[in-house]
């Protein structure tokens, strides 16, 4: 289930069965009504849905996203930050610091020419590349501590349109294909 507005948006997730909420998501806003911050709760962490993660969101002088940061509620630490590249509406770069402030990881991305189809549905909104314009159709990357483990290199998405230019089929490189249909 998801609930909210434009400005200060709540997130729910229930378990289908119960009803019993599994995660909770509010969005705080800045006054130009950019996500400042994303306050995840998760039953993850306790029955109460107690906060697990806040997520901090800076921009840059052309009101870009920058730097994405993780903050751990329960052991009252940042873990990671990420550091976004822009190259007109789509973020073609990715950096992934982590916790001692190396860089870990460096992703790369391309994209199609279509409207990104994730874009202003609320369930994607923590995720700075479902922000982009158009879908991503490949992503690379560079490993600096030898520990990722992606299924695919690069791993290339590829769509199939209606006559509106959503996406009815989408196919991986990796084995994933989802039929989207729409109401």
């Amino acid at each position: 289930m998801v609930t909210g507005s434009a400005k200060g948006s709540t997130k729910i997730i229930f378990f289908l069965a119960d009803g019993k909420k599994l995660f909770r998501d509010s969005v705080a806003y800045d006054s130009l009504g950019r996500i400042q911050k994303i306050f995840n709760y998760s039953i993850n962490s306790g029955t109460e849905l107690p906060l697990t993660w806040i997520y901090e969101y800076e921009y840059d002088h052309l009101g870009k996203l920058s730097k994405r940061s993780f903050y751990s509620k329960i052991a009252e630490v940042y873990f990671w930050y990420e550091k976004y590249f822009w190259n007109g509406s789509n973020i073609i770069r990715m950096e992934e610091y982590c916790e001692s402030k190396e860089i870990c990881y460096e992703y790369f991305y391309t994209y199609d020419n279509k409207v990104n189809y994730k874009a202003n549905i609320p369930i994607y909104i923590s995720d700075p590349l479902n922000w982009c314009e158009n879908n991503v159709t490949s992503m690379n990357w560079y490993d600096y501590h030898g520990n990722l483990d992606i299924i695919c290199r690069p791993c290339v998405t590829s769509y199939k349109y209606n006559l509106e230019n959503y996406p009815i089929e989408i196919i991986t490189n990796w084995g994933f294909r989802s039929i989207l249909t729409y109401k």
